[in-house]
């Protein structure tokens, strides 16, 4: 794809940051198309993704600027859609999300 078309354009001396900036962007395209095929919404990742920190609800609902009930609401449909029950889980997940 047009990714892959970047990251071989940027084979030449001196473009080591722009190859390695395509690649970054590679991976999270990669890691964002995972968690929308999991039936994942942009918050509810983002909210994963704060999971993933060890952050606690009031710290990512100040981060994303939401309540921390709608996080609290957005931690339980993540557990659901991933089929786990708590932030151990939801962490694991996460990190095996953004190892592949």
């Amino acid at each position: 794809g047009w990714i892959q078309t970047a990251i071989e354009a940027t084979r030449r001396p001196g473009l080591d940051r722009l190859r390695g900036e395509a690649q970054q962007l590679a991976l999270s395209t990669a890691r964002s198309n995972r968690s929308s095929a999991m039936g994942l919404t942009e918050r509810e990742r983002a909210v994963l993704s704060g999971i993933s920190e060890g952050l606690s609800n009031p710290e990512i609902a100040e981060r994303l600027r939401y309540s921390v009930s709608t996080i609290a609401k957005d931690t339980m449909h993540i557990y659901r859609k991933l089929g786990i029950r708590d932030r151990s889980e939801a962490m694991r997940a996460s990190h095996t999300e953004s190892s592949h």
